[in-house]
């Protein structure tokens, strides 16, 4: 090595040594209690994944109002078709949305099926079944607490206090038998998944289920 070069390294090697050696603040520049005001908490986790949504409802012969269920992010409404939505699901103790349902007799009464039926790392339980009677504007729980996930619910054509929902319950159990729920199990089997399907132009609803003995 050079002889200047060897001067310079050993330079650089003091100079790091000075600034890596602590330093004792003066009295006066201390930190105190006050300073630290200026900051405000943030959340650093655990995050819950969002980034896609599980449906979208439009009232009958509506173009501009729809409702946009997101997986893990509540409930949007657009009143413009799509230039800004507000949120309207924000103080219910779920933001796992599983699916929205409007009445074809009345697009004020609203149903929501909690709970994302993804089945991922990403989804997360619901809590019941949600009611709205002024397009979403205030809610009421009606029931089906333990139902976790609710990937569809129909409301009959005619008469909107009658609803049909697709309701999963628990998706692992200690119970050998597979019966998920109670609430679950009135319309659906022991130890099966199904899906409805109804055809809303007949006079009398028809239900079609499709059965998976699976577990």
């Amino acid at each position: 090595m050079l002889p200047p070069l060897r001067r310079l390294f050993r330079i650089l090697c003091v100079g790091l040594f000075v600034l890596s050696t602590p330093c004792v603040l003066p009295a006066q520049s201390q930190l105190k209690t006050a300073d630290l005001n200026v900051f405000n908490w943030r959340l650093i986790g655990p995050w819950n994944f969002s980034g896609r949504f599980s449906h979208v409802a439009v009232p009958e012969g509506q173009t501009l109002v729809y409702y946009v269920a997101a997986a893990t992010g509540g409930i949007f409404k657009t009143e413009n078709g799509g230039l800004s939505f507000a949120p309207i699901f924000e103080h219910n103790g779920n933001q796992s949305i599983g699916y929205i349902a409007i009445a074809p007799s009345d697009p004020k009464i609203l149903y929501v099926g909690t709970g994302e039926a993804l089945h991922a790392r990403a989804s997360y339980r619901g809590n019941g079944m949600w009611k709205s009677v002024d397009a979403g504007k205030t809610w009421q729980k009606i029931g089906m607490e333990d139902s976790y996930y609710i990937p569809k619910v129909m409301v009959h054509p005619k008469n909107p206090d009658v609803v049909y929902v697709a309701a999963e319950g628990k998706l692992y159990d200690n119970e050998p038998n597979c019966l998920r729920h109670d609430s679950a199990a009135a319309l659906l089997p022991s130890g099966s998944r199904e899906t409805i399907n109804a055809t809303p132009k007949r006079s009398n609803e028809q239900i079609k289920r499709q059965r998976n003995q699976d577990c």
